[in-house]
């Protein structure tokens, strides 16, 4: 068995908005949130005051917590965070989508769209296919996929609807075959958690905050907040790019379905290639 730990960045009217998951196996859930319990008192000594949970766009913005450490300390923590996931080797899994590209689909009338109703419902969903897709063909896998999302989403019922009885023009996404069970590789519920509960997800949080930012400046228009912050984002997304999911079961380039071709349609272009 594994577990997906997920969160979202962008709010409703953010030109960006991506979900992104952390995945680990069963028998490493523990150590993981161990250890990052671990971390964060290292980024107690940094922000100068208790961290008992890490939010991205709180140090990034040097807001709350991290109001008085200082640039510096505070891009130490994000460096040293992103250290210690990319050396932990859990596969991060990711969705992005244009509120653009996605309202465009919306008003044209676009079926899938309107079966999925949110930009947020429709990437948890893609996070889903994708796991599916990857993990129905590996030889020793003995479970499935637990996905837990930080709770308050706003998206937790169509969500479940969709996990326990996903719409047939889903089945191409990863060639399902007519004995095979719809959405194998995923128990068929998700749940919410407060992240203080399931801390994994602060991961997830800090890795979608990051290319929802590095989307929103290459493909929204959005300006650098900062001299260097374009820069500073690719360095930390090349950090993660060997732990990221493989592209094919994000982001096929060549022979899509009408499925994937939604999901390539309607994200980021940056992003298309990670």
């Amino acid at each position: 068995m594994k577990f997906a730990f997920l969160d979202e960045s962008g709010k409703a009217d953010s030109p960006v908005s991506v979900v992104t998951g952390i995945m680990v196996d069963e028998h490493r859930v523990h150590s993981a949130r161990r250890e990052w319990l671990s971390m964060l008192s290292t980024l107690t000594g940094l922000a100068g005051q208790p961290i008992a949970e890490f939010h991205m766009r709180d140090a990034y913005s040097g807001r709350e917590e991290w109001r008085h450490c200082g640039i510096a300390h505070r891009a130490r923590a994000i460096n040293d965070i992103l250290d210690w996931l990319s050396s932990k080797g859990h596969p991060i899994l990711f969705s992005a989508t244009l509120k653009s590209a996605f309202d465009m689909k919306a008003s044209g009338g676009c079926h899938m769209a309107t079966a999925l109703g949110s930009r947020w419902v429709a990437e948890a969903f893609h996070v889903a296919l994708a796991i599916n897709k990857s993990n129905r063909s590996m030889k020793r896998n003995k479970g499935k996929t637990v996905m837990v999302f930080d709770e308050g989403s706003g998206y937790e019922r169509r969500l479940s609807e969709l996990l326990v009885a996903p719409p047939g023009w889903s089945d191409a996404y990863y060639c399902r075959d007519g004995k095979e069970p719809a959405l194998e590789q995923i128990v068929d519920t998700s749940f919410f958690a407060d992240s203080c509960h399931a801390p994994l997800i602060q991961l997830a949080d800090t890795v979608a905050f990051i290319l929802r930012r590095l989307a929103e400046i290459c493909d929204a228009g959005s300006p650098e907040r900062f001299k260097g912050e374009r820069q500073n984002l690719n360095g930390w997304v090349t950090k993660l790019e060997p732990s990221l999911h493989p592209s094919q079961h994000r982001y096929k380039k060549t022979g899509r379905c009408a499925c994937a071709d939604f999901y390539w349609d309607v994200a980021p272009p940056s992003l298309r290639t990670r």
